[in-house]
This record gives structure tokens, C-alpha cells and sequence, in this order.
């Protein structure tokens, strides 16, 4: 903040500027500097020069009567210039309609006639700061505060806020809380421990801050936000379309690609991640205490995008949507139907749908390649036909050695092999951990 501070005098007769100097300097010896000019341009000229020194004009004194730009015009465009700069107009024989001119235009804080006397004058500028130094440090105040707002958006962001139906942070109560209808998009890293493995502190949470900056563009680019972030792990959570989770889904995984193919240039290893989407009802609110509370959601559909993004893993996939997601799509996404799962203690079972788009180029065009087959072995599974289903799924795996499902249901098969199927069998698995 700037500690230099200065009054500018502009008057036509040098014997006017003189006395201005004189006597300000005697009234107010330390704490300001004065700077004079002959005529309104050449004001405007040391104005700007103050303004890119950095030094505060709490008043400026003008003439009323000067050649070319008259006082009330000077000082209408220091008002512009400087909306908190307080104005004097200085004159013998001012008119209503000048000072009413000045009033209007240049926040006028007083006329003085001359000749003046030193007191008044003193007068005149001491009550003139004070006034400016109260709108001042008004102003600072409110500049902190909005400083404040914006830096606990940076920890609760403002959807969340706008969601709860608060505009700032110190709105939010104990128990707040809304229910809503949501696109919930889970992401987290593979390998994160390996990866900063003998990395130091700096380095290992600039790594992690690349990360999610990355996350965060893909997922605000498409009108979403982070409501959470748990070390590697990050919820984002969609109130608009289903395409715009998937379509943030997605992107991420091509940032993603980009950012690999750099990080190869200096030997560093590749980044992996799993992303679930899921949608559905959630309870979006505050949780805790009194004296420590958190912005959280909860809820089946939450609880279950977790779970699909964990399954990633499991089918060595980049990206999975549940049914409830397929449903509400519009775009021609690239999708294949890769399992039905049961959730421990649910009834309804899951459909289960990789996202192609969010492999690389060989990958999502291996999938295609064997898509018939895979959709054939997968119907010979669901209608207990084990032998074809063995078939189809290792005709699969001899095209596409990388698809992570079609091995998941050769060794399926095997398993099940010789064995009595249940009667109510339909393929769907059941999935013992939550």
C-alpha cells in the first residue's frame, strides 16, 4: 500500500500557487506533498504522473477562472480519473451554476473565495482528509473482506454456496442442507505413492497441484466444480447434462495424455487414472460440528460413483458410467456395455458402460474392432450359455490382448466351467465390498 501522499494545486498566477505552497507546508509539514501546475492540462499531465508513482491525490485545489480548460472542467476529469479524489474549487467570483457544475461532476467537497485566509484554509483541508481517509480505509476494509470471500471460494467453492442457496461462506449454518439431482463424477490417480516416491515435499505437492489443476480445468470447463478433494482422489459434481460429466471426463483423460507425452521428454513415468460417473439424488449440506464444519454430499448415487470408479481397476479401463448416466446422454458417445453388477446389500443391479472416447487411439479402435464379438460373448454369459461365452470372450482377448473386461470374464468362465449355474442366473455380478 502506498505510505506517499499528495495534494496537487492548479492555478493560473504563480503568485496564487506560491501562497498555496507556503502555507500548506506550514500546516502540514510531514505528512503530504504538494504539487502545483499553471493551467488544467498541465494539472492533468502531473495527475497522471502521481498515478504511475503510485502516490494517493486525497485533494486537488483548483481555480475556477483559467485560460483554456476553465476549474470546474479540470476537475470533472480528475473525478473521472479519480473517483475518491476530493475537490476545492478556488475563486473571486464563482457562479451557482459553476459550483453546482463541480458538485455534480467532480464531487466538489467545498468552494473557497479569495482571498482566503490561512485558517480556513487549513481548515478546509484538514476536514478533507479527514473525510477522504474515513472513505479510504471504508474501502480497504471492504477490499479485504471481498479478498477474504474470494479466498474461501478457493475452499468451498461458490456453486456449492449458490447450491445451499448462501452467498458467502459466513451464510452457511450448522444443518444446512439441499437435495439435488446430480451427475457425479469420481477421478483418482493410480500409483500416486510410486510415483512420488523419493520426491521431497516441494516437489511432491507441485506434482499433485498439476494434477489437479488439470482435473479442475476439465471439470470447470464443462460447468462443473470440485466439491472434494481426499489427497489423489477428486469428486466433482455436475448439476447440468449428463454429456457435460462425461465430456469432463473425457477431456481430463486427454489432458492427461498430453501432459504424459511431456513428461516422457524428461524420463518421467506415465500418469494413470480412473474416472466413474454416476447420477442421481444426493444430499449436498454441512457436516460436523458447531465449531468445525464441512461441506460435504451424501448419499446412494455418490456412494456407488465411487464404487464404479474403483471398478476401473478391476477392468483395467479409464473410464465407466453407470446405466442411470447412459440413459440421460444425448451425444453420440463411444460406449460399450461391459458387465451388470449387484452392489453388497442392494437389489437393483448396475449397468456397467465403458467410455471408449477416454482410451487412446489403438485401444479405442481394438474396442471397436471387437465390439460385435465382445456383445455376443457377453449375451452367451447372461443366458448361461459358459462354453460359448468362453468362446467368444477368448476370441476377444486373441484380437485385443489389452482388454482388461474380456479377460476379467475368460477367467470367469473358467471358474464357472462344469459348474450348476443358479436358477435365477442373468450375468449379473455380485459385488462383495463396498
Amino acid at each position: 500500500m502506498s505510505t506517499r501522499r499528495a495534494i496537487l494545486c492548479v492555478d493560473d498566477e504563480r503568485i496564487i500557487l506560491t501562497s498555496l505552497r507556503a502555507q500548506l507546508r506550514r500546516r502540514f509539514p510531514d505528512d503530504l506533498e504538494i504539487e502545483t501546475a499553471e493551467d488544467g492540462t498541465e494539472g492533468l499531465e502531473v495527475l497522471e504522473e502521481l498515478i504511475a508513482d503510485g502516490v494517493e491525490v486525497p485533494l486537488v485545489i483548483s481555480d475556477q477562472l483559467m485560460p483554456g480548460m476553465r476549474g470546474e472542467e479540470f476537475l470533472a476529469e480528475v473525478h473521472r480519473r479519480l473517483p475518491d479524489t476530493l475537490t476545492v474549487l478556488l475563486t473571486g467570483q464563482a457562479t451557482a451554476e459553476a459550483v453546482g457544475q463541480a458538485v455534480n461532476t467532480a464531487r466538489l467537497y467545498r468552494f473557497i473565495g479569495k482571498p482566503w485566509t490561512e485558517d480556513d484554509l487549513a481548515m478546509t483541508v484538514r476536514e478533507a482528509l479527514r473525510a477522504w481517509n474515513q472513505t479510504h480505509q471504508i474501502r480497504l476494509r471492504d477490499a479485504e473482506l471481498q479478498q477474504a470471500h474470494k479466498a474461501s471460494l478457493r475452499f468451498v467453492p461458490r456453486e456449492f454456496l449458490g447450491l445451499l442457496g448462501r452467498e458467502k461462506l459466513v451464510d452457511v449454518r450448522y444443518g444446512d442442507h439441499v437435495e439435488r439431482e446430480m451427475h457425479i463424477l469420481f477421478a483418482d490417480m493410480r500409483g500416486f505413492t510410486a510415483l512420488v516416491e523419493g520426491k521431497g515435499p516441494a516437489e511432491s505437492f507441485a506434482f499433485i497441484n498439476d494434477y489437479m489443476q488439470l482435473l479442475d480445468r476439465s471439470i470447470r470447463d464443462h460447468h462443473g466444480f470440485i466439491s472434494n478433494i481426499e489427497g489423489d482422489a477428486v469428486l466433482g459434481l455436475f448439476g447440468g447434462t449428463a454429456d457435460q460429466a462425461v465430456r469432463a471426463g473425457v477431456e481430463a483423460h486427454r489432458e492427461l495424455s498430453a501432459w504424459n507425452t511431456r513428461r516422457a521428454t524428461t524420463g518421467e513415468a506415465p500418469i494413470h487414472m480412473g474416472v466413474g460417473v454416476n447420477s442421481g439424488p444426493l444430499l449436498l449440506g454441512t457436516i460436523g460440528g458447531e465449531d468445525r464444519l464441512q461441506c460435504d454430499v451424501v448419499g446412494d448415487a455418490v456412494n456407488l460413483g465411487s464404487r464404479v470408479e474403483s471398478l476401473t481397476k478391476v477392468y483395467q479401463t479409464e473410464m465407466l458410467i453407470t446405466d442411470t448416466t447412459e440413459r440421460q446422454l444425448t451425444e453420440p458417445w463411444l460406449l460399450r456395455r461391459v458387465d451388470r453388477v449387484r452392489a453388497k446389500g442392494k437389489t437393483h443391479a448396475v449397468t456397467l458402460y465403458e467410455v471408449l472416447d477416454a482410451l487412446d487411439d489403438e485401444r479405442r479402435e481394438a474396442r471397436r474392432r471387437t465390439a460385435d464379438a465382445y456383445a455376443q460373448a457377453r449375451e452367451a454369459y447372461e443366458r448361461g450359455d459358459i462354453a460359448a461365452a468362453t468362446v467368444g470372450f477368448a476370441t476377444v482377448v486373441a484380437d485385443d490382448p489389452t482388454d482388461g473386461a474380456a479377460w476379467l470374464h475368460t477367467d470367469r468362465c473358467a471358474r464357472l466351467a462344469g459348474t450348476e449355474l443358479p436358477e435365477d442366473w442373468d450375468g449379473t455380478t455380485r459385488m462383495h465390498r463396498k
